[in-house]
């Protein structure tokens, strides 16, 4: 690939966080068979966490099949997705996370994780949440979806925020059309279509260009001393 990262600089850190029903593990474990890990490696630094709540019910069968537990959830939604039981512990967890072994300069989330990782970005600008805790420079999300949880609603109200946001979606994704909303509330997101479903994807040598190009440019804001 043709991006290249300036070498003595300082990596962006990153708290990875998983899909419903999987775990860090899993999770890392994806991003290393897409190619991510390698693609990124001279530019972050990847921290996986597990969510508090470990799967009590049934196991999507295509996570059985490819990956063992154990499984894990950020919350349990309610029938209409109105109550999240169980994100209040989740974000408590998340924040003692940071506090022991941040600062992190961004989230980064697939599904589940992806909500989450947007959620607490927009909620942190909006300085409903995380206050003492650094700034997070910018989130990535991977096939995120708003949520739809009634006390969550407060992290959408307003003009969108100024975080730097990396948005991938699938061309094939069931869910993409209600996913793509949750960019409008960040100013200018990047978006990145891909050709599959609701997966963590291989990206094409141009779709990697882009992600890294979007790695590059919040590196230099944050640190405009080492320029290329």
């Amino acid at each position: 690939m043709g991006t290249k990262p300036c070498t003595n600089r300082k990596k962006l850190r990153f708290l990875c966080l998983h899909s419903f029903c999987t775990s860090g593990k899993i999770f890392e474990t994806q991003l290393r068979m897409a190619g991510w890990m390698d693609a990124m490696a001279e530019r972050v630094e990847f921290t996986f966490v597990d969510a508090p709540h470990e799967r009590k019910g049934p196991v999507p069968k295509e996570v059985q099949q490819n990956f063992s537990g154990p499984y894990y959830q950020w919350w349990d939604a309610n029938e209409d997705g109105s109550i999240y039981h169980g994100a209040h512990l989740s974000f408590a967890h998340l924040r003692d996370v940071m506090v022991q072994q941040g600062p992190f300069d961004g989230l980064m989330g697939f599904s589940q994780g992806g909500t989450m990782a947007a959620l607490l970005t927009l909620l942190q600008a909006r300085n409903h949440m995380l206050n003492g805790i650094e700034p997070f420079k910018c989130c990535l999300v991977i096939a995120g979806l708003p949520s739809r949880a009634t006390e969550h609603q407060k992290a959408y109200d307003g003009l969108p925020v100024g975080s730097p946001m990396l948005y991938l979606v699938g061309e094939q994704d069931p869910l993409r059309s209600r996913s793509i909303v949750l960019t409008h509330h960040f100013r200018n997101p990047t978006i990145l279509f891909h050709s599959r479903g609701h997966v963590v994807p291989n990206l094409t040598d141009r779709e990697m260009e882009r992600a890294l190009s979007f790695l590059d440019r919040v590196i230099q804001k944050s640190d405009p001393g080492n320029e290329h």
